[in-house]
């Protein structure tokens, strides 16, 4: 059985653990319509192709999942976007999609992850436990997760911006994760910012936002 090391990219030092590692033979179904091809990117990360489209998604495992190592670029006709109506940021940050869509919009084999998934992300990468419950659009969590999911982690984040309407906001300066865990009619996400190092959980209805979607294995 042949292993890629997953790259960790100063990971060890955030949180004084080795990085984790996947097989890259595990069977997959021919007719899931999305496999992983046990290829792999200069860095050493297990690729997963959506056969919707043939693009390759490098991925990192962080507390016991394998992420998608940049956000989800399929397009869905009418409830995805790229910013500012510019193809050339959905090739850097990924699509922004409406609430209407982002639970469906992971290829077959992977998923949109829930509030404890995050968590269990956040974790991987140094938050303490009585950190990750705090909630608030701007309530500080942790130390510098947020910077760890930008840089150090693998994982990528970049400050994809949003939608709301037919207006863009926020390219550069931050960037929103859905999930798929509700409360009530409202819907958990994630914001990183630029400018701190957190990671910020809270509600808000979806209304007419459009925001990133980052796919995990199943």
């Amino acid at each position: 059985m042949r292993y890629l090391g997953l790259f960790a990219l100063g990971l060890a030092t955030a949180c004084g653990s080795q990085p984790t590692f996947i097989s890259d033979d595990a069977a997959t179904p021919a007719d899931t319509g999305t496999v992983p091809d046990g290829g792999s990117d200069a860095s050493g990360s297990t690729d997963f192709v959506d056969l919707r489209d043939q693009q390759r998604y490098a991925t990192v495992t962080l507390g016991g999942k394998t992420w998608f190592a940049r956000n989800l670029n399929f397009e869905i006709a009418g409830s995805s976007f790229c910013y500012g109506d510019d193809v050339s940021n959905c090739n850097r940050d990924g699509r922004l999609y409406t609430w209407s869509v982002a639970n469906t919009a992971c290829p077959t084999g992977a998923h949109l992850p829930g509030d404890d998934e995050w968590k269990a992300l956040e974790t991987a990468v140094g938050m303490a436990a009585d950190q990750l419950e705090l909630e608030g659009y701007d309530t500080a969590r942790g130390k510098d997760e947020g910077a760890t999911l930008k840089q150090a982690s693998g994982f990528g984040a970049t400050m994809a911006g949003y939608r709301t309407g037919k207006t863009y906001e926020a390219l550069n300066d931050r960037t929103y994760f859905w999930t798929s865990t509700t409360r009530g009619t409202d819907v958990w996400r994630r914001r990183i910012a630029s400018a701190t190092p957190s990671v910020f959980r809270f509600t808000n209805p979806p209304a007419t936002f459009a925001i990133s979607v980052r796919c995990v294995r199943d």
